[in-house]
């Protein structure tokens, strides 16, 4: 199935593309207006202009159409989705910091001092981790999203640290195409799901959403959902139900 660009994201982007090109009028015609007003049109260009790209560029994975190698029996994590996983971790941690330290330029109708700072701390506390963990593993060798040995089919599911499943292939009973929200996952079910499921919200409620706690996450990689579904189906010699 091709990534094709829905009436969602094309309205996200425009949202994206209006509040860029306002912040960027009002800080070049500014006139010497307060250092309010340069702080909230800096932080808007900065979420929306940075956030923009970021999301662009996860959601469209351009160079996603080469084949698996018949002879490929690992699939590595692509170091340029990492990047913009690294870059939209400093986008919401430059809007954290700029809300904490400037919250009380924040107060409106839908905003006040107490929920910028708040809305702040959590910015830099989750968005520190996926700014950190994207770092390392930028600097370091690429890490391994899916292996398949002689018997088992091995997958990375964490992001933020690494977290290998190991099941054994008599016990996949098929694989297909998962939609959670608006980005597509491969979902591996298992005849005993309850055994890899692992503490956690996002986990679990992965596992609600889907009915398997093995999802993959085909945007890390280099490949389109399409082609990890032949080389999983190929290499694990099974059904392959993907629903359109």
């Amino acid at each position: 199935m091709k990534s094709k660009t829905n009436k969602k994201d094309i309205l996200i982007y425009i949202i994206f593309l209006l509040f860029t090109s306002m912040s960027i009028y009002s800080l070049v015609n500014g006139d010497g207006d307060s250092e309010r007003k340069f702080i909230i049109n800096l932080g808007t260009l900065i979420f929306f202009g940075g956030g923009g790209v970021t999301y662009f560029f996860l959601k469209n994975n351009f160079g996603a159409g080469k084949s698996i190698d018949d002879k490929t029996l690992i699939i590595y994590e692509s170091k340029r989705k990492i990047f913009f996983y690294f870059l939209g971790g400093l986008v919401f941690v430059t809007m954290g910091i700029i809300m904490i330290i400037y919250n009380s330029y924040f107060d409106g109708r839908r905003m006040n001092p107490q929920i910028a700072l708040f809305l702040g701390i959590i910015c830099v506390c989750f968005f520190g981790l996926i700014f950190l963990a994207s770092l390392i593993r930028l600097i370091t060798s690429a890490r391994k999203l899916i292996e398949v040995t002689q018997s088992t089919l091995e997958i990375q599911t964490g992001f933020l640290n690494s977290e290998m499943i190991i099941i054994p292939k008599s016990e996949i009973e098929f694989i297909k195409e998962s939609q959670i929200s608006s980005n597509s996952f491969i979902s591996i079910y298992v005849n005993q799901p309850e055994k890899y499921v692992k503490k956690g919200f996002l986990k679990n409620m992965n596992y609600k959403i889907t009915g398997t706690p093995i999802n993959i996450n085909p945007n890390i990689s280099n490949f389109s959902s399409d082609e990890i579904l032949k080389f999983l189906s190929k290499n694990i010699n099974i059904e392959n139900q993907n629903e359109q």
